[in-house]
């Protein structure tokens, strides 16, 4: 998908290392999370496992109960159920993931820097903008004052 090698994949398209069982079902050792559940909606879809009546609940099959430990669950449990049977992969993704919690430490040590200095412009930003209204306040008193001298010589 990406070019560069080093580059850390996105979470959901991460290639992911699967519990036998899960690889038995799946046909591989790595697949991307979204593979992974596209396979195993193909399974239930394949072997009619949904429940009739509330089609929300997934009616486990002896293959999907090795993966996920239950006869029964909804749906919405699958992912997080899932992710028991998954774990990521070694290799540069681990080091990326170390080296961007220590980018963010720092990050996040800037931007309260960043919150610092931006008060200070905000202030620096208001001092000018008085600054401005004042002299235009000047700028009036004195067109104010020229015109009140010129009435004043035509009397």
């Amino acid at each position: 998908m990406y070019l560069d090698k080093n580059r850390k994949m996105p979470g959901f398209n991460q290639k992911l290392e699967l519990s036998p069982a899960l690889a038995k079902l799946c046909g591989q050792k790595n697949l991307e999370r979204t593979k992974i559940v596209k396979k195993i909606w193909a399974h239930i879809k394949k072997n009619n496992l949904q429940d009739s009546k509330d089609r929300r609940q997934i009616n486990n099959d002896q293959a999907l109960r090795e993966i996920f430990g239950r006869q029964k669950m909804g749906m919405m449990e699958m992912n997080s159920l899932l992710s028991k049977s998954v774990k990521q992969t070694g290799g540069n993704n681990n080091n990326n993931n170390n080296n961007n919690n220590n980018n963010n430490k720092n990050n996040k040590k800037n931007s309260h820097r960043n919150r610092n200095n931006n008060k200070n412009t905000n202030k620096n930003r208001k001092d000018r903008q008085n600054q401005k209204g004042q002299k235009k306040q000047q700028q009036k008193r004195r067109q104010n004052q020229k015109r009140s001298q010129k009435r004043n010589q035509r009397r």
